[in-house]
């Protein structure tokens, strides 16, 4: 288990010290780094995830599956559900 934090414009602004080890980084490699420096390049440029992308930077959420490229070309496979916390109120 994980978490990652990005903004609109998909810059990595946290990611959970596990989970960057796990892709082979650190933390701080990481950090300020676009979210497609981690995930899987078919993945990144398909309809798919274009769709998803739209949606979350419409208000929207997604629950499901995507491959990461772990920094030393393997793939790694989790599920995840990403949300659009711009409108939530701590």
């Amino acid at each position: 288990m994980g978490s990652i934090e990005f903004n609109l414009d998909g810059i990595i602004l946290t990611i959970d010290m596990d989970l960057a080890k796990r892709l082979g980084y650190t933390e701080a490699e990481l950090k300020g780094n676009p979210f497609s420096l981690i995930l899987d390049r078919k993945v990144y440029k398909s309809d798919h995830f274009v769709s998803v992308w739209s949606k979350l930077r419409n208000g929207g959420s997604y629950a499901g599956e995507f491959k990461f490229s772990a920094k030393d070309g393997s793939e790694l496979v989790l599920n995840g559900f990403f949300a659009n916390s711009r409108k939530r109120k701590f």
